[in-house]
């Protein structure tokens, strides 16, 4: 049973729950019907508290596991970045390993450039939401990063579309993205990334593009 379907009993017998307590306290303000004794009436009453405590432990058991399958999605996106981010060093290292086949000046930006991206990529796992116009920012120095380490120029930092710059992104699927098309090498120096109503949309150069949805419609102000 799925979390959103589990509220949805809940919801309902906390409807019925609460129609049926109405009617409890309406009969209380009332004489006892022949036959009914004060011990019946403390008896359903306390069987409407115990359905009332189990309806409050279901719904947390059903917030648990909500919780559970974001936590899960999370750790599942940060797997995939991670072998992402095993290929980037994994270049880097093996250039370093070589250098007296690059240029020295290309070696010191491309470890500046990756230190930085590192920490970028640091930031991004422990605050993966974010607005348009801050992922915009970190995705494009990562963009020019992994230019350097392929040894190709890269182009200016493109002006970003302000109408969409507080929409919410997940920055960790969009660099993880970032860094796979560079490593199957679908783009090359254009910035891939264009904000679009319906979310953010990767043009690789053979024609085809990929979409990433908006995490939210925009951030609060």
């Amino acid at each position: 049973m799925t979390p959103m379907l589990l509220i949805g009993i809940l919801v309902c017998l906390g409807w019925a729950l609460g129609f049926a307590i109405g009617v409890q306290s309406k009969r209380s303000k009332f004489p006892l019907a022949k036959g009914e004794s004060g011990e019946t009436l403390m008896t359903l009453q306390g069987r409407l508290l115990h359905a009332r405590n189990m309806g409050m432990r279901l719904q947390e058991l059903a917030s648990g596991e909500e919780r559970l399958q974001k936590e899960q999605k999370h750790l599942s996106r940060l797997h995939r970045l991670r072998n992402e981010v095993q290929w980037l060093l994994a270049t880097v290292e093996s250039q370093l390993t070589q250098r007296h086949l690059h240029n020295p000046d290309r070696l010191e930006d491309m470890l500046d450039a990756t230190g930085k991206s590192l920490r970028l990529l640091l930031d991004a796992g422990r605050c993966p939401e974010e607005p348009w116009n801050k992922a915009f920012k970190s995705l494009h120095h990562i963009h020019k990063t992994l230019c350097l380490v392929r040894g190709i120029p890269s182009q200016k930092e493109s002006a970003i579309n302000t109408q969409y710059a507080l929409f919410v992104v997940n920055n960790i699927t969009l660099t993880q993205q970032l860094i796979e098309l560079h490593r199957t090498e679908l783009i090359d120096d254009v910035f891939p990334f264009s904000s679009q109503p319906f979310g953010v949309t990767a043009f690789l150069k053979n024609g085809s593009q990929r979409e990433i949805k908006w995490s939210q419609t925009e951030t609060e102000s």
